[in-house]
């Protein structure tokens, strides 16, 4: 991942990242790298021994806001988006699992770990 600080060192709690809808309704989403179907493991199409994924998600928020707004996802092959330069203000990557939210009727990210912000 890019350098800078963790979410310990910047402040910002991982979880907030936690239940930020993923993909489409009703489960669909795509790696925005290969385009590979991402899912939770859970789905009617997936083998029977499926995980769920890994992804690498650049996300961002405006000022003053704990809403978060995914902008990039990528399957854990393709590592995490973006052009490898320093984050500004309002940016994080980070890697999380995937999730299913029947609330929302599509996947969330769930275990959101390795957070990195600007420096």
């Amino acid at each position: 991942m890019a350098p800078g600080k963790t979410a310990d060192e910047s402040g910002i709690d991982a979880q907030a990242l936690a239940g930020t809808p993923v993909g489409g309704l009703g489960g669909s989403a795509a790696c925005d790298t290969c385009n590979r179907r991402l899912t939770d493991g859970k789905r009617s199409g997936d083998a029977p021994d499926a995980e769920a994924d890994t992804v690498c998600v650049y996300a961002t928020r405006p000022q003053r806001s704990d809403t978060w707004a995914l902008r990039w996802v990528s399957c854990e092959s393709c590592g995490p988006p973006g052009d490898g330069g320093a984050l500004e203000d309002g940016e994080v990557i980070a890697k999380a699992t995937l999730g299913y939210e029947v609330t929302f009727g599509a996947f969330v990210l769930e275990d959101v770990r390795e957070v990195e912000v600007s420096a």
